[in-house]
């Protein structure tokens, strides 16, 4: 899903995530951009949607979207992951969800620290950078198996690995936000701030250029 607010900087770009998901084969929910709008008709890759709608409009009316070659099995993954929040409420009481779309960078780690969780449903993700921030912040996270969040949740007990469907997500969203809140998370991504990185990939440069 690459569903990007209609912003100056969006409107011509060519987002790197569209293009891996394209390589493996998987349909992209993109919006409705003319430059998007050429791949997506060109090689028949996926859907295009409004994106100040996308998600509600999409699982409302699936079979309404502009677009090609959507899977049934994925449209259904989707939509029964995102109906966790209704199940999670059930149990727990209302929750208000935050899409964290079309916010400025400087804005990113106020609107993080001020949640209780973070939601991660993708069904193939590398290490999301979503989580990273929520981790960042000492916020834990609800998500699906993917890139090394299992073995984080295995050991953060305000952490859950839930599979993408309505019930098993809303259990592990009701486990986490009435978890103690760890604000130790911080410890699993301090490697990954820039003067830490920075080091390591010179380190990396060094060794090379010594050998």
């Amino acid at each position: 899903m690459v569903t990007l607010h209609p912003t100056p900087n969006h409107l011509e770009s060519l987002p790197i995530k569209m293009f891996e998901y394209m390589a493996a084969g998987l349909p992209v929910i993109a919006s409705d951009f003319p430059v998007w709008r050429d791949i997506v008709d060109r090689f028949q890759c996926g859907l295009l949607v409004d994106p100040l709608g996308a998600l509600h409009s999409f699982l409302r009316h699936p079979s309404g979207t502009r677009g090609h070659n959507a899977r049934h099995h994925e449209e259904a993954t989707t939509q029964d992951a995102f109906g966790g929040e209704a199940s999670a409420e059930r149990e727990i009481g209302e929750i208000e969800v935050v899409r964290a779309s079309g916010i400025d960078h400087e804005a990113m780690p106020a609107l993080v620290s001020s949640c209780d969780a973070v939601a991660c449903t993708s069904e193939t993700e590398g290490w999301p950078n979503s989580v990273k921030e929520a981790l960042a912040c000492g916020i834990p996270f609800v998500a699906t198996d993917v890139g090394d969040l299992a073995a984080i949740a295995q050991t953060e007990p305000s952490c859950r690995i839930a599979a993408a469907d309505p019930e098993a997500f809303a259990k592990g969203l009701c486990e986490v936000l009435t978890s103690p809140l760890m604000r130790v998370l911080r410890r699993h991504v301090e490697s990954m701030d820039l003067p830490e990185s920075s080091q390591q990939l010179k380190s990396l440069y060094d060794e090379l250029l010594k050998s």
